[in-house]
């Protein structure tokens, strides 16, 4: 099918502009904060900042690893161009790039010490305490009496509102302003994480169609046929989970391949983590490894038995962690490296988690919000299920009757508080 323009930051009232006026310079700020880096580091972040503003996008150091070439390529269309006129995509993955060379972590014996975003990702995982307790005495409680179908549908929707956690969302949100303008419109709407059990749910007979109508956050939901495939194919031989966001994201999708593993409804699951920092939150091998250390030390009981089953499964090669360079590449889905792209071939599903994976999947493009999904996705050969709560400029598969119908707010596709959940099949 033809596709639309890749969206960029050209257009001064959209969120892509926002991000580099707005978002990317409190970004290195708070880095700068957070870190102790010696002067002609700060220095550069510094410079980083005004070259997003003011200059233009120009090459890369050279590594002489494996993806020299490939960003080479990628650059080569847009060296000498201004930030905001290149690829929102793009650009933003340049910029993650240019911090991490900056600060040295790809050449440092010890990378995770030079994480510019260590101090808020530890903070997140913290924060998520009490949330980590409820996932892990949940988890204990589970026996072969319980419903999996409907555990599974009550996993999967709290996995999606754990997406919520983005760490490099300002406080202040983006709105389109009055003619074309920009505003701050305060905190972001934070809901809650449902709970696993206890309060109201989707109810499974409203699955397979927009479900947004009576005020809920969930403008699409597929949980059910995502629950049935599950069962009806089990076991899985292997299911990947892309990964997104550390803390209580994280977390919820350590519950998430833990559940399965245990209810035998996949015999392995694979975590796709990324091989450097990127948007401030987003998951990396060292993430994981402490997540999973801390909670084998926690003093809760449930949380440590949690923490030592997901080790043992490690151990046992039923979960298992890759980070492969892709995901840190400006590449969508359909270009998938070769390597990678055959891996995965393997698969019985994808989870794919979040905005930025999302705008991999679809492509980063000026699709109309009722663009069939599958109509994009037509390259895959696995099934793939998208989970994602809304905090960029881009939407498909959605029922404009359906939507005409909602009372949203001006920033609804990027105030965090409304989530899909898709299957392609």
């Amino acid at each position: 099918m033809k596709q639309p323009p890749e969206i960029c930051a050209s257009d001064d009232s959209s969120f892509a502009a926002y991000t580099l006026r707005n978002r990317l310079p409190h970004i290195l700020r708070q880095i700068i904060e957070d870190s102790d880096y010696a002067t002609g580091v700060v220095y550069q972040l510094e410079s980083l900042n005004t070259e997003v503003l003011e200059g233009t996008i120009t090459p890369l150091v050279e590594t002489g690893d494996r993806t020299s070439a490939i960003w080479s390529q990628c650059l080569q269309p847009h060296l000498d161009k201004s930030w905001f006129d290149a690829p929102f995509f793009f650009a933003e993955m340049y910029f993650y790039r240019r911090i991490i060379d900056i600060v040295g972590y790809r050449n440092s014996a010890n990378p995770e010490s030079c994480d510019p975003f260590l101090a808020k990702k530890r903070k997140g995982f913290a924060d998520a305490q009490s949330r980590t307790q409820q996932l892990a005495e949940w988890l204990a409680t589970l026996s072969e009496k319980d419903n999996t179908m409907e555990a599974l549908q009550e996993l999967l929707l709290a996995n999606l509102w754990s997406n919520c956690a983005d760490l490099s969302q300002l406080p202040e949100t983006f709105r389109p302003g009055p003619q074309g303008g920009l505003e701050s419109a305060g905190t972001a709407p934070s809901p809650a994480l449902p709970l696993i059990r206890g309060e109201s749910k989707t109810d499974p007979s409203t699955s397979s169609r927009n479900v947004a109508q009576g005020g809920s956050r969930l403008l699409i939901d597929y949980a059910a046929e995502v629950a049935t495939y599950c069962h009806t194919s089990q076991p899985l031989q292997r299911v990947d989970i892309i990964l997104d966001n550390t803390g209580i994201e994280l977390i919820s999708d350590l519950a998430l391949a833990d559940f399965l593993l245990r209810t035998g409804l996949a015999q392995r699951v694979i975590l796709h983590a990324k091989d450097y920092p990127v948007f401030v939150s987003d998951a990396t091998l060292h993430d994981i490894q402490f997540t999973i250390q801390q909670l084998m030390a926690s003093d809760i009981t449930a949380v440590a038995q949690w923490g030592q089953r997901l080790s043992e499964w490690m151990a046992g090669q039923g979960l298992l962690v890759q980070h492969h360079s892709f995901w840190t590449l400006p590449l969508y889905f359909d270009v998938m490296v070769a390597d990678l792209q055959a891996d995965m071939n393997a698969s019985d599903l994808w989870i794919v988690k979040g905005d930025a994976n999302y705008r991999r999947l679809v492509g980063d493009r000026h699709w109309p919000l009722d663009t069939p999904i599958d109509s994009i996705t037509q390259y895959l050969t696995v099934p793939c299920l998208a989970l994602r709560v809304l905090k960029c400029e881009l939407l498909v598969g959605m029922d404009m009757a359906t939507l005409e119908s909602l009372e949203l707010e001006n920033d609804w596709m990027t105030n965090g508080t409304y989530g899909v959940v898709q299957f392609m099949q």
